[in-house]
C-alpha cells in the first residue's frame, strides 16, 4: 500500500452517432472533445471490503472524477493496504435520445476506449495526487 498509480484513458470518438441508422446524429468536433459528454472515475478500495459494510480506518473506497475525453491522473493507493483500483470509463449519451425510440429500447452509446494503469516509483515534478 501507500504505491502511486498513473492512470489515463482516451475514448476513440466517431464522427457521427449511430451512423447508417434514420437517426444519425453528426458530432461537431469541439462536441467531440467536449468533458461533459464523459463522465470517468476511479474508485479506489482496500481489496476484500468491495460491497461490504465495514468499520474502521481506510475502508471506505476513495473516488476520482476523471471527467473528458482524454484524461490522465495520478493517485495513491491506502498504506498498509492491498487495493483494487477500478477504472469506470463512462461515456453520457445525448439528452435527444432518452425518449427516442428504437434508441430507448435497444440501443445505447459505446466508444471504444484505450486505458493504462503503472505504478511509479515517485510523482513527476510539478504533478499532484489527485484529491
Amino acid at each position: 500500500g501507500g504505491d502511486i498509480y498513473e492512470i489515463g484513458l482516451e475514448f476513440d470518438v466517431p464522427d457521427r452517432l449511430f451512423a447508417n441508422t434514420g437517426y444519425t446524429i453528426e458530432l461537431e468536433p469541439h462536441c467531440r472533445n467536449d468533458p461533459r459528454f464523459f463522465s470517468n472515475r476511479v474508485v479506489v478500495v482496500e481489496q476484500g471490503t468491495e460491497g461490504q459494510q465495514t468499520s474502521g480506518i481506510n475502508k471506505r473506497p476513495q473516488y476520482y472524477k476523471a471527467n473528458g475525453r482524454s484524461v490522465k491522473l495520478y493517485v495513491k493507493v491506502p498504506k498498509g493496504s492491498i487495493s483494487s483500483i477500478y477504472l469506470l470509463a463512462v461515456p453520457t449519451p445525448p439528452f435527444e435520445l432518452e425518449d427516442v425510440y428504437p434508441y430507448v429500447n435497444s440501443y445505447s452509446v459505446t466508444w471504444k476506449f484505450r486505458y493504462f494503469a503503472r505504478r511509479l516509483e515517485q510523482l513527476p515534478a510539478a504533478v499532484s495526487v489527485a484529491a
